[in-house]
C-alpha cells in the first residue's frame, strides 16, 4: 500500500470541500423557497378575492360595472402569470381605487382611501421582496440545486405588450368618445347613455395599462420603449379624466 495514499486522499477530500456548494447552499435555499412559495400563494388569493369582487361589482346595483370588469380581469390574470409582477398591478389599483374614494370629500371615504393607499405601499414592498426571491429561486433552478417546473415567464414577453396596447387604446377612445359627444352638443343631439359607462371603462383600462406598463419596467422586462409608451398613455388618460371631474 502506498504511504502517501492517505494523504492524497485527505488532500482530495479538502478539495471537494472548498469547491462544492452543496454544504453551504441548501440553508441558503429553504428562506428563498419558502418565500417564493408565499408568493405563489397570495397571487392565488388575490385571484379569487379579485373574481368575488368582481362579480358583486357586476350585478349588485350600488357599485361600478366598469370596475367589476377590470376586477374579472386581473383575477383571471392571477391564475395565468405566476409572477412577482403582479404585486405592481395589484398596488396600483389599490392606490387608484384609494385615490379615487379620497376625492369624494366625505371623511369616512378619505379614511378609507388612506388605508387603501397604506395597502397599496406594502404591496409595493411585497413586489421587491419577491422579485428578489423569484430571480434567486431561478438561480437556484439554473445551477440544478432545486428539480422543479421553470419560473414563468409569461409577464415578461407579454405585459410590455399588453400594457402599451392597453394604454394606448384607453387613450385613442376616451378622446374619440369625448371628440364625438362636443361635436353631438355643438348639432343639439343627445349624447348617448352609454357614452358614460364606455367612458368609465377606458378611464379603468388605462389604470390597467399604466400598472401593467409600470410592473413591466420595474421588473426589467425586455421591450421598454412599448412599455414607457403604455405608461405615458395610461397617465394621460387618466388626467384627462381627473380634469374633466373637476371642470364638470
Amino acid at each position: 500500500m502506498n504511504e502517501n495514499q492517505p494523504a492524497m486522499q485527505n488532500e482530495d477530500e479538502e478539495s471537494r470541500k472548498e469547491t462544492s456548494p452543496l454544504p453551504t447552499r441548501p440553508s441558503t435555499a429553504e428562506p428563498i423557497i419558502k418565500t417564493y412559495a408565499v408568493m405563489l400563494r397570495e397571487i392565488r388569493s388575490w385571484g379569487w378575492w379579485s373574481l368575488a369582487l368582481g362579480v358583486m361589482h357586476l350585478f349588485a346595483g350600488f357599485l361600478s360595472a366598469p370596475w367589476g370588469i377590470v376586477l374579472l380581469i386581473v383575477g383571471l390574470a392571477s391564475f395565468y402569470y405566476h409572477e412577482a409582477a403582479m404585486f405592481v398591478v395589484y398596488g396600483v389599483i389599490l392606490g387608484w381605487v384609494g385615490l379615487a374614494n379620497m376625492s369624494g370629500g366625505e371623511t369616512a371615504w378619505i379614511i378609507f382611501g388612506l388605508l387603501q393607499l397604506y395597502l397599496a405601499f406594502r404591496v409595493f414592498r411585497q413586489f421587491f421582496q419577491f422579485r428578489q426571491a423569484q430571480e434567486a429561486y431561478s438561480d437556484l433552478l439554473a445551477e440544478g440545486i432545486l428539480k422543479s417546473s421553470p419560473v414563468s415567464e409569461r409577464a415578461a414577453r407579454t405585459f410590455p405588450w399588453i400594457g402599451g396596447g392597453v394604454g394606448a387604446l384607453s387613450l385613442t377612445v376616451l378622446i374619440a368618445l369625448l371628440v364625438s359627444a362636443i361635436i353631438m352638443a355643438a348639432m343639439n343631439y343627445e349624447v348617448p347613455g352609454f357614452f358614460n359607462f364606455a367612458e368609465n371603462l377606458c378611464v379603468r383600462l388605462g389604470v390597467i395599462g399604466l400598472a401593467m406598463s409600470l410592473a413591466s419596467l420595474l421588473s426589467g422586462h425586455r421591450y421598454k420603449f412599448v412599455a414607457a409608451i403604455g405608461l405615458a398613455a395610461s397617465i394621460l388618460t387618466l388626467v384627462i379624466e381627473f380634469a374633466l371631474t373637476l371642470i364638470f
